[in-house]
């Protein structure tokens, strides 16, 4: 089910795959400050909206050290078509984590159960960071031979590497989303994890002021004379201009 929702102000009610995406945003807009919530007739939670929202959004995974996980698929987010497993992020060597060196791939994986066997399941990251800048997103359907591939019911693991030397110092935040064909049933999990990046130490050599921008590329240089003509590699790239 696509999500909708249905606006009575003051209230407002969203239904649908996807609605819990919503939750936590809606929320704010509306300026709540109370919230209750209920499960079945009960009323389980009664506070500071914040808190309950939280809580709710909370129910049912286990979360840890850069990763978190659902262990009841019946009850893990997601949709008819697939469910949630673990989201959860890593070093070079495999090491699960929540702090990483600037100069150190990070792995941002996505585990999940596909309940069905036709169609096929896709995976997307968010990166924001810790002033709420959206850094990047990315879906799986770059990867090879992604719209050939076939994908039987079963569990699955959806990697992507952020490549080392790209973000900045600080602290960020990973929400990851799940879609099936055509980026419908679309479920999405805000700030799954958080992790923060360090300097590498001696990165900086002589360099002690401050750095600018929402990412930091460690992008290559190489400075020459003109006189001396263009280089083999840079011959047509039309990068360097002609000397006097």
């Amino acid at each position: 089910m696509q999500p909708f929702s249905y606006t009575a102000l003051p209230g407002k009610v969203i239904f649908g795959s996807g609605a819990l995406a919503q939750v936590a945003d809606e929320i704010r807009a509306l300026g709540c400050s109370r919230a209750l919530l209920l499960s079945r007739g009960t009323m389980l939670e009664d506070g500071p909206a914040s808190d309950v929202v939280g809580r709710y959004l909370n129910a049912g995974r286990v979360a840890g050290r850069g990763e978190v996980v659902w262990n009841d698929h019946a009850t893990a987010p997601g949709s008819d078509s697939f469910r949630f497993a673990a989201v959860r992020v890593r070093n070079a060597r495999g090491e699960v984590g929540d702090t990483f060196d600037r100069l150190s791939t990070i792995r941002a994986e996505i585990d999940f159960r596909k309940l069905g066997a036709h169609g096929k399941v896709g995976a997307t990251i968010v990166l924001h960071n810790e002033e709420g800048v959206c850094v990047f997103s990315s879906l799986s359907n770059r990867e090879p031979g992604w719209r050939e591939a076939l994908q039987p019911a079963g569990s699955y693991r959806a990697t992507c590497e952020i490549p080392e030397g790209l973000l900045a110092e600080g602290r960020y935040r990973l929400s990851a989303s799940l879609w099936r064909d055509h980026y419908q049933s679309l479920e999405r999990i805000a700030d799954a994890v958080q992790f923060s990046v360090h300097e590498s130490p001696g990165e900086r050599d002589d360099y002690f002021g401050e750095w600018h921008g929402v990412v930091r590329p460690a992008l290559a240089w190489r400075t020459r004379p003109l006189d001396e003509g263009p280089h083999e590699d840079e011959r047509g790239a039309g990068n360097f201009p002609s000397s006097p």
